[in-house]
């Protein structure tokens, strides 16, 4: 995984102008989903060739595929909150996060049936769908009315919420917002140090930093051998299926509550609980490294990870990917959710990177206790600096954090 998380980091770089320069809908639609289609089919084709070529083709490959990724990761959030109505914009962002766990299920499921070369074939063709679909999506209004295209942006509103919605007063509530910003701020860089602009680096950054550093890809990349260090009677295979259908079913509870409980909430009881779970199967190997008995207690792997995948998937999974799309104002979007997204796709290589040295280290349950206390941190962080933004439009948002 580590040459696909590389090319994703990459290509939050290429894409920092997604949805300022480059239309939102083409970000999305053009680049990311052809590129994914290549890469994967590409990396399926040319595996097991032996020469020195194939080898670097085959890593090109990967390197590509994570260049898809990183784009959709930037792009998707911004073209999601531009659209989306105030009250389902939670509902529509978490969509993000689910299809992530549909997509990690797909391989739980399909691994073990198919090689490789079938797998990226199967894989090419998702992205090859979503292209011709998302042909009939509208572009983003905010895009066009950055553009002085009043008419398209009028058109694109009722396009997207039907002929009898009156869309007045939502398309003069962005014109506002932007009259507003091209007033106060006449340069990117006098946004970019705006206090709205710095609180929202901060909040961003901080839910991408607790967001990898919980442990959760450790539970996702290293399933199987966590299952095989703890000795559980559950075939490897069927745990990983287990947890990523839990995965995806408490992923889609949250893109039911989340317009109703609101973020916050849901982000301090998902940190609370990633704190207790890492710290349970922090006890458990450590119990193991002590050589004690653990044989009455075999269950509490399974069940620590359970509930750490369900508590992640409703609210630290989907939530900062949301609110990044949320908390910058326009003009400064593209750049802020890339680095953002930068600073998650590091955080992820890192980890996976250097997770079996560190548990070599310092041992696998004393890396399991750092992520708790990492939690702590985040519990404390999402109490003292996230905002809640739920039925808030994105003209509000920005008023709150430039505290006005």
């Amino acid at each position: 995984m580590k040459l696909e998380q590389l090319g994703i980091s990459q290509q939050t770089l290429v894409f920092n102008n997604g949805g300022q320069v480059v239309p939102a809908k083409t970000s999305v639609q053009y680049i990311p989903a052809l590129a994914a289609a290549l890469g994967v089919l590409a990396t399926g084709m040319t595996l097991g060739w032996t020469s020195p070529a194939g080898d670097k083709i085959y890593n090109l490959c990967r390197f590509i595929t994570g260049l898809s990724a990183g784009a959709f990761c930037v792009t998707v959030p911004i073209y999601i909150a531009e659209i989306a109505e105030s009250r389902i914009r939670g509902t529509l962002g978490s969509f993000f996060q689910l299809n992530i766990t549909i997509g990690i299920f797909i391989t739980y499921v399909l691994g073990p049936i198919f090689n490789m070369r079938i797998l990226s074939i199967i894989s090419a063709i998702i992205p090859l769908i979503f292209f011709g679909i998302f042909m009939f999506m509208p572009e983003s209004p905010i895009y066009y009315l950055k553009k002085g295209d009043e008419d398209s942006a009028r058109k694109s509103l009722i396009k997207l919420r039907g002929v009898q919605y009156n869309i007045e007063n939502e398309l003069q509530s962005h014109k506002d917002a932007l009259v507003k910003n091209n007033t106060n701020a006449t340069s990117f860089w006098i946004v970019l140090k705006s206090k709205a602009t710095i609180k929202g680096f901060i909040i961003a950054y901080g839910l991408m930093f607790f967001q990898q550093m919980c442990g959760v890809n450790i539970v996702i990349f290293y399933t199987d051998s966590i299952f095989e260090k703890a000795g559980s009677d559950l075939e490897s295979i069927y745990s990983t299926m287990i947890v990523g259908a839990i995965q995806i079913v408490a992923t889609s509870v949250s893109t039911l509550v989340v317009d109703l409980a609101g973020r916050r909430i849901l982000l301090l009881i998902s940190i609370i609980f990633l704190c207790l779970t890492t710290c349970a199967l922090g006890i458990y190997f450590y119990l193991l490294e002590i050589n004690e008995d653990v044989s009455t207690i075999r269950w509490l792997p399974l069940a620590s990870m359970c509930i750490f995948t369900i508590m992640f998937s409703m609210g630290f999974g989907p939530i900062p990917w949301m609110m990044t799309g949320e908390i910058f104002p326009a003009e400064v979007k593209g750049v802020a959710a890339s680095s953002a997204c930068l600073v998650n796709w590091i955080l992820v290589f890192v980890v996976t990177k250097y997770f079996s040295n560190v548990s070599q280290i310092i041992g696998v349950g004393e890396t399991f206790w750092l992520f708790s206390v990492l939690c702590v941190i985040g519990t404390f962080f999402v109490y003292l600096l996230v905002p809640e933004t739920k039925g808030k439009t994105l003209e509000e948002i920005q008023r709150e954090l430039n505290g006005s």
